[in-house]
């Protein structure tokens, strides 16, 4: 086998990536997604300046450190709006990848054909992402408002959008785990919910009370040296 047909072999962009693409791209929930977050962005950026209007300001530094809590506040927005977007979008997206395939009939013919088994998940999980990535090309102008605006680091807008990724990646990922063995997408996408409450809110809260539990915990007062002071 060539180097060639080697990575061919390995690489999720094949066939089933580039029909997936096509058929998301051109349903209208991927329209409908893109207007509902687009409004959630705009909604959390007015909750945001609403909160920083009532704040009055005299000579130029104050005014440029107004505009610094103004750039932090539509940064604190943006990050919830994308990364708790990303994180309940990853599973609907993929809750019917495979279980569509299975209830069509449609998946053993994949599988008899040359593409192998990791590029139809790849394709699938890959060609999901990839449209949900365009609803953060969408809220890009909201970090160049906020550069312009200052108090946030370039290095800080590189970690959310990374942090956005990463997040997206894997919800869609449990959520295309549970495709796999399951067909109705409503127990699907409450599975994957389900387990991404237990991965990052449960455990983690665990994981620092058992840290703050073998520290010592909070401590009681300190009776010893109340009976020395009296003394």
């Amino acid at each position: 086998m060539s180097p060639l047909a080697r990575v061919l072999a390995v690489s999720p962009f094949g066939p089933i990536f580039a029909k997936e693409l096509r058929v998301t791209s051109r349903r209208k929930r991927s329209y409908m997604l893109r207007i509902i977050y687009l409004g959630m962005m705009l909604g959390a950026l007015l909750i945001a300046y609403a909160s920083m209007t009532g704040r009055s300001y005299g000579g130029l530094a104050l005014q440029s450190m107004r505009q610094a809590e103004l750039g932090q506040a539509f940064f604190i927005a943006f990050t919830i709006v994308c990364v708790g977007t990303m994180a309940l979008m990853g599973p609907v997206l993929t809750a019917q990848s495979i279980g569509s395939e299975r209830l069509a009939k449609t998946l053993p013919v994949l599988l008899m054909t040359p593409i192998n088994a990791w590029q139809v998940v790849g394709g699938k999980l890959f060609s999901r992402v990839l449209a949900a990535l365009t609803l953060i090309g969408l809220s890009l102008p909201v970090l160049s408002l906020v550069r312009l605006l200052g108090g946030v680091e370039l290095a800080q807008m590189y970690v959310v959008l990374a942090m956005a990724v990463v997040v997206l990646l894997a919800t869609a990922a449990i959520g295309l785990f549970y495709s796999l063995l399951l067909n109705r997408a409503a127990v699907v996408i409450l599975l994957s919910y389900a387990t991404i409450g237990i991965l990052y809110i449960l455990l983690p809260m665990l994981l620092f009370t058992f840290l703050h539990m073998g520290r010592g915990g909070p401590r009681g007062p300190n009776f010893t040296g109340m009976r020395s002071s009296a003394r």
